[in-house]
């Protein structure tokens, strides 16, 4: 890659922080000195997350053996759905995400 992997790194993080990336080409400019575009950056974004995606698959989380579960019900588009998760209590590592239109 033509850019430090620590730039990559910290366009990732605010992109999964919900930043825009307009605003990461803005914050790139401002800190770094860097002139990336956005669709530059959109790029880079899609050939990591499934770089990190393929390594997920194969991590196999240690859990404490204490699970929480939470459920709520949100309304999308005017219905209601279902959404679960599981998450360990001691690591916050989240076990289920799932979502649906109707209950249990």
């Amino acid at each position: 890659m033509k850019y430090d992997p620590k730039v990559i790194t910290a366009t990732l993080d605010l992109y999964f922080k919900g930043v825009s990336l307009r605003k990461i080409s803005d914050h790139l400019k401002q800190f770094y000195d860097l002139n990336v575009n956005f669709t530059t950056l959109y790029h880079w974004i899609k050939k990591y997350v499934k770089v990190m995606s393929e390594y997920l698959r194969q991590l196999v989380p240690e859990t404490s053996g204490t699970l929480c579960a939470d459920e709520m019900q949100v309304k999308v588009g005017g219905e209601w759905r279902w959404l679960w998760d599981v998450m360990d209590k001691e690591t916050r590592f989240l076990l289920l995400h799932k979502y649906r239109k109707k209950g249990r």
